[in-house]
């Protein structure tokens, strides 16, 4: 997962709302988003390689996402998957702090990552560089492969159109929202962050919708939560060409653990 925006007790009749795009090799097998087996409870979308996910929520309210943090070109490939981080989470009950604190003890088994997640009373955010975590107050934010809600170009800009679709009363138009995720927009090259990666890949992770040669969107998923605790959850995947392929959408009642 390369961006998630999170619109947090700013629209009036939905308290929690979520943007995100999830970038992936093509090659990397995956399931779309599904509840997994009954006695879990979970909705997402699940990576077949390391059986983890990279978004999801359970019927009782607790979320989670996460993103990996750009190491340059060092990145251990051996390391314990960073999806599991997620569904661990949301198969489990240990509140969000707990669960953060554990999540300090266990550090050296995975590569750098931002992890957002909590539940219908509260929101936090880790950053595993930084080794502490942070409870949310009510905003607008973007998380991407940096620090937390950085000016990297696509975070300000996403972070902009969704405002914009909340003042218009578009809090809930799934439809507008995977649109916005669509936006293929290259800023200019000294906007661009220098994470270690290089100009050309910097050019081409800089759009909110990525396409590249063997890698790119895989899939932009977008879910909000009533007043009433209702859960509208829509994902949409795409193929190597940045096509349009499968559209999900569920939705349910949160009941509260």
């Amino acid at each position: 997962m390369c961006l998630v925006l999170v619109s947090y007790k700013v629209a009036s009749d939905f308290p929690l709302i979520i943007a995100a795009n999830r970038d992936e090799r093509y090659s990397r097998p995956t399931r779309h988003a599904d509840f997994w087996k009954p006695e879990t409870g979970v909705l997402a979308g699940q990576d077949l390689e390391q059986g983890g996910t990279w978004l999801g929520l359970s019927k009782t309210g607790r979320f989670a996402a996460v993103t990996n943090l750009r190491e340059g070109v060092n990145t251990q490939k051996s390391k314990t998957s960073r999806g599991l981080l997620v569904s661990d989470y949301l198969r489990g009950d240990l509140p969000a702090p707990r669960y953060l604190e554990y999540c300090q003890t266990k550090l050296a088994e995975f590569n750098s990552f931002n992890l957002l997640l909590g539940d219908i009373s509260a929101l936090f955010f880790f950053n595993s560089q930084q080794k502490d975590y942070t409870k949310l107050a009510p905003g607008t934010y973007g998380v991407s492969n940096g620090d937390f809600d950085n000016n990297w170009p696509k975070i300000t800009r996403a972070k902009r159109e969704m405002n914009a679709l909340i003042d218009a009363d578009q809090s809930s138009d799934h439809d507008a929202m995977l649109a916005m995720m669509c936006d293929t927009y290259l800023p200019e090259d000294d906007l661009l962050p220098d994470t270690g990666i290089g100009i050309e890949w910097e050019r081409r992770l800089a759009p909110i919708f990525i396409k590249a040669d063997e890698y790119g969107t895989r899939c932009s998923t977008v879910l909000s939560i009533d007043r009433n605790n209702k859960v509208s959850f829509s994902e949409r995947s795409y193929d190597s060409n940045g096509r349009a392929d499968v559209t999900k959408q569920f939705e349910f009642t949160i009941k509260a653990e």
